[in-house]
């Protein structure tokens, strides 16, 4: 990915905005598009849609499948109020590439109760809606947190190996579902063990929320330090 000109009309991406000193994360897509141009959906407030022209820039993100995610920072040129509703935007080759563990890690000491599933078995409940099978709980500290995946600290494995698939609920994250993680590496330390663990199957608008609930999460913590 390479140039903001290689998005394709119905896109989704992660946009940002600094608004009175706050960051509002939003979803949109792409509209249309021609070589100097991109027009974007905007955000709507009290169902009407943004007054985007009062901002210079939107951060945008993606995340291509089976690649990475890749940022960009779009230059807000105009805004069309016609039945399309659109946010002109100049396109850009200035793209940055991330793995999903560049994102940031929020460092966090909570302790959090997980369902515990086989790979194949997640496969199957997730793919081909199988009946959900009874579920060993196990428990952990999430050490630190990034949209793509997070570190626990165990002092007994109960048998939990690679591959292996952990099922919670992230109270506060606004998310309909519980989130999965597999398990991608498992590292002794001082008699305890370091689990590096992967989220699965998230979506744009899943991963977005989860930035918005590590993001609040470092705010309470600058807070409490101040």
């Amino acid at each position: 990915f390479i140039c903001t000109q290689m998005l394709e009309p119905g896109t989704h991406l992660e946009c940002q905005i600094l608004h009175q000193e706050k960051n509002v994360v939003f979803m949109s897509n792409v509209l249309d598009s021609n070589e100097t141009e991109l027009l974007l959906k905007p955000p709507k407030v009290k169902s009407r849609p943004a007054n985007m022209k009062q901002f210079t820039e939107l951060q945008c993100r993606i995340r291509r499948e089976n690649d990475a995610d890749y940022e960009f920072d779009l230059e807000i040129v105009d805004q069309l109020i016609d039945e399309m509703n659109a946010v002109i935007l100049k396109q850009t080759s200035d793209i940055r590439k991330m793995t999903i563990r560049e994102s940031e890690r929020v460092p966090m000491d909570m302790e959090m109760e997980f369902q515990r599933v086989s790979e194949a078995q997640y496969d199957l409940e997730h793919k081909f809606e199988a009946e959900e099978q009874d579920r060993e709980k196990i428990t952990a500290m999430i050490k630190d947190m990034s949209s793509g995946g997070m570190k626990l600290q165990m002092t007994d494995l109960q048998g939990l190996t690679k591959g292996e698939v952990l099922i919670f609920h992230l109270s506060k994250a606004s998310l309909r579902r519980d989130l999965a993680a597999s398990v991608m590496n498992i590292v002794p330390k001082g008699g305890l063990y370091d689990l590096h663990l992967k989220f699965r199957d998230s979506d744009t608008i899943t991963r977005m929320k989860i930035n918005q609930y590590l993001h609040r999460a470092t705010k309470n913590m600058e807070a409490m330090a101040s």
